[in-house]
């Protein structure tokens, strides 16, 4: 049986970050049939196995054969992955390239705002509170309620936006009209179901948590009792001028980074910021976690809501 593909991604990533490029290949190659969703995620990440393994003409081979079947790659991640570096310098990439970018301009053209929303599971609480979980760039809101889910089965409402930025096929982020999106998803979560509009809580991860964070700090788009935030935050100097409206509303706030997070340094910058300033906020620096979801992240996130809507 195939596994879920969050889990995929995590068994894949950390055999590349073992070396074990084999491992790795094989692994992606015999789950590439089972998520069709996401075929252009994992055949890229075959080509970048085969290149590890000096099999460049092959990786080109799988970059081009997906393209011309009328598929398509993130862009900037073919001209950014270091493991891609070989093919760089082939005019074949280039092509590649340049067919990917068109594609992405005429999905841009077409992007509307989407959601997914999910009712609570118990009636425990009347109305419900409302958890708004915003994915990391290059996710959608289908893969951010694999990890959210926990909150309806708490009795919360779950609405869970999806960024309007093209990146790649299945891949969106936050763009500069987010604030305006998330009012627009708001008043159609109100029209869907009632909710306790007091106790709205918004969370994310990686560049959501950071959108996340900023928002609840300045009460904009709208009111709420504080923030989740998942391997991400904004930086210190963004925030700065919204910390003392935060803390006359009250607003509270959970961080969850990891020890092997790259964005952990700017977490915990950010979180001594809000301390400092008399914010009741809670810090987690998870044992052996990276850039991602920890995987019990349904028990961080019980207690979570359960803090900032203390």
């Amino acid at each position: 049986m195939s596994p879920a593909f969050h889990d995929l991604q995590q068994q894949v990533f950390a055999l590349h970050a073992e070396e074990r490029y084999h491992d790795a290949l094989e692994l992606a190659l015999a789950n590439l049939d089972h998520h069709q969703e996401n075929a252009s995620r994992i055949a890229f990440w075959v080509a970048c196995l085969q290149c590890r393994l000096d099999r460049w003409d092959d990786a080109l081979a799988t970059i081009g054969g997906v393209v011309d079947a009328g598929g398509w790659f993130n862009p900037d991640r073919l001209r950014d992955d270091p493991d891609l570096a070989p093919l760089r310098e082939l005019s074949e990439l280039g092509g590649i390239i340049g067919a990917c970018d068109e594609k992405r301009r005429v999905e841009q053209a077409d992007a509307r705002p989407e959601r997914r929303l999910v009712r609570p599971e118990s009636t425990e609480h009347q109305p419900p509170p409302l958890v708004i979980a915003l994915h990391m760039a290059g996710g959608n809101a289908r893969q951010s309620e694999h990890h959210w889910r926990r909150a309806s089965r708490d009795g919360y409402l779950l609405a869970l936006p999806q960024g309007t930025q093209i990146l790649g096929p299945g891949e969106y982020g936050w763009s500069e009209n987010t604030e305006a999106e998330l009012k627009k998803h708001l008043l159609a979560v109100a029209g869907w179901h009632a909710y306790d509009s007091a106790r709205v809580v918004l969370g994310g991860a990686s560049r959501g948590a950071g959108v996340a964070v900023e928002f609840a700090l300045c009460q904009a788009p709208f009111a709420s009792r504080g923030f989740i935030a998942v391997v991400g935050s904004p930086a210190p100097e963004k925030i700065e001028e919204h910390v003392a409206r935060a803390v006359a509303a009250q607003v509270r706030g959970v961080f969850i980074t990891g020890e092997h997070d790259g964005a952990r340094d700017r977490v915990e910058s950010t979180y001594r910021l809000l301390h400092a300033a008399g914010m009741n906020v809670c810090l987690k620096v998870l044992p052996g976690l990276g850039h991602d979801y920890p995987p019990d992240f349904s028990e961080h996130l019980s207690e979570a809501l359960a803090y900032v809507l203390a």
